[in-house]
């Protein structure tokens, strides 16, 4: 064999070896590219899903989990518009959702004075170291008001658990218009001086209890006169559980106050009704509550001629006489720049804790 014919052949190898390489190595090159960009646009496409689950829990407008930016995705890359989207909604996101106008507040008004033991505070007379220690289901919570004269409700209030009455308002001779149970009687110190230790107020009541209030000087446990007077009471009536509310509960009771008004007591010129610490009792120890003869806000607005009298029975304090009337004392309180009851107000708070404690209304009978 020639040796021209044996270079030729090594030659077209050669070449034929250098070509195979050649594309072996821009098939490689090619594939390496793909997987790279494949890979770079599946990483992509998991933050574009990310970020639009993130939009969707922080409530922008118009964005869902089945959301239309990563349909925008194709095999390889983003489009221009599609990656403007992405951003401005990161940005969008990062800023986080905007506050609710009306906002539920996280604890169900009013704030406890104690979320353990609900009834601490309420301490014993003389024994302070005993504390209220009543739990009630139903309780019916019953006003002096004149409105309950116009109804014949006393059969229904004694079916109730636990029946909370106020101040001296009496039973006898009213049992078909307020019943004749009594369980606990919330007095403001001035009753407890109106009252007789061993009247037949605290007598019928039977085994009952009574839950005194008022200021640091007349319930001062060394020189308080109306805590003397409830010592007295104690010791003469012993089917009686006497209580009295602590200094510290007397500020808690302000400063919910406070909390629902944005005023404190003196820069509303008020201090509290005994009504006010009687549903303030009530929450704390009963499931449900049935207020009875406590009319609503607009009441007298709505019933601008109306002659209801201020206490279903005569008061032995002269300025509320029997011909005082309901809607009269109401104005007067509100008008009074100071050292008065706002009791408009107080009833729209309780209106308002009625949505959260499970508080009804009757006779008259209004729904908040």
């Amino acid at each position: 064999m020639s040796l021209l014919p044996r270079i030729t052949v090594r030659r077209v190898a050669g070449l034929m070896t250098s070509l195979f390489l050649a594309g072996l190595t821009y098939v490689m090159f090619r594939t390496d590219r793909l997987f790279i960009r494949r890979e770079y646009s599946w990483s992509l496409h998991a933050r574009c899903l990310l970020l639009q689950h993130q939009l969707f829990l922080v409530g922008v407008p118009g964005w869902s989990p089945e959301g239309h930016a990563c349909r925008q995705l194709n095999g390889t890359e983003l489009t221009l518009n599609a990656t403007e989207l992405l951003q401005n909604a990161a940005v969008t996101a990062t800023k986080g959702p905007e506050p609710l106008k009306n906002p539920k507040p996280a604890v169900e008004p009013p704030v406890p004075f104690d979320r353990v033991n609900r009834l601490r505070g309420y301490v014993g007379v003389p024994n302070a170291t005993k504390e209220l220690s009543l739990r009630c289901r139903v309780c019916a919570v019953v006003s002096n008001s004149g409105q309950l004269l116009k109804y014949e409700a006393g059969n229904e209030i004694d079916q109730a658990d636990c029946v909370i009455r106020m101040n001296d308002a009496p039973v006898l001779g009213f049992e078909k218009h307020v019943g004749n149970k009594t369980t606990l009687r919330v007095s403001c110190f001035q009753s407890v001086y109106l009252v007789p230790a061993s009247g037949s107020l605290y007598d019928q009541a039977g085994k009952s209890a009574l839950l005194g209030w008022g200021p640091p000087k007349d319930m001062d446990t060394r020189r308080g006169k109306a805590h003397r007077k409830l010592k007295l009471v104690s010791e003469m009536n012993r089917d009686l559980e006497v209580y009295m509310l602590t200094q510290e509960r007397m500020g808690y009771s302000a400063n919910v106050y406070k909390e629902e008004t944005g005023k404190s007591l003196e820069a509303s010129g008020t201090w509290l009704s005994t009504g006010w610490f009687s549903m303030l009792v009530a929450m704390e120890m009963c499931d449900v509550i049935k207020v009875y003869g406590l009319s609503s806000e607009n009441y007298c607005k709505d019933h601008p001629n109306d002659t209801t009298r201020y206490h279903y029975y005569v008061s032995k304090l002269k300025e509320l006489g029997p011909k005082l009337k309901e809607c009269d004392f109401y104005k007067r309180h509100q008008r009074t720049p100071n050292g008065a009851h706002r009791f408009f107000t107080e009833k729209t708070i309780f209106a308002r804790w009625a949505h959260h404690h499970n508080v009804t209304f009757h006779y008259p009978s209004w729904t908040p």
